[in-house]
């Protein structure tokens, strides 16, 4: 079954790894293995020579989605890998954006990144 013949759902991610050369390229090709096509991509480096990238897809199913996410997990090895959950609002969005992050990066503004994500993804939904 295509995309195109199934129900399509939009899902989102932030990564957020050690910049470096083909990354990019990297997360772009396994997202294309696992037959999955970008509705929104942005990419952009955050200081301390790390790199954030934000990814709206459509998937036919969560069992795609999570293939995904398992594949970028193992390929691009990020310090931060997290579905962006759109669904959230009021209390338990603001929940996801400060929960804690890993120790590696305690000095970096991850609550501001994820809120940024939200923004730009859902951006796309609107």
């Amino acid at each position: 079954v295509s995309l195109e013949q199934a129900e399509v759902h939009r899902q989102s991610f932030m990564l957020v790894a050690e910049d470096r050369p083909g990354l990019m390229v990297e997360v772009v090709a396994v997202v294309r293995e696992c037959g999955l096509e970008f509705q929104r991509f942005s990419a952009e480096p955050c200081g301390d020579c790390l790199c954030i990238m934000v990814a709206a897809v459509q998937t036919d199913c969560a069992l795609r989605f999570g293939s995904l996410m398992h594949n970028l997990r193992y390929r691009s090895e990020p310090l931060l890998l997290q579905r962006i959950p759109t669904e959230l609002t009021g209390e338990a969005l603001d929940q996801w954006t400060n929960e804690p992050v890993p120790m590696m990066l305690d000095d970096s503004p991850v609550w501001n990144w994820k809120k940024e994500a939200t923004d730009l993804v859902t951006q796309v939904t609107a």
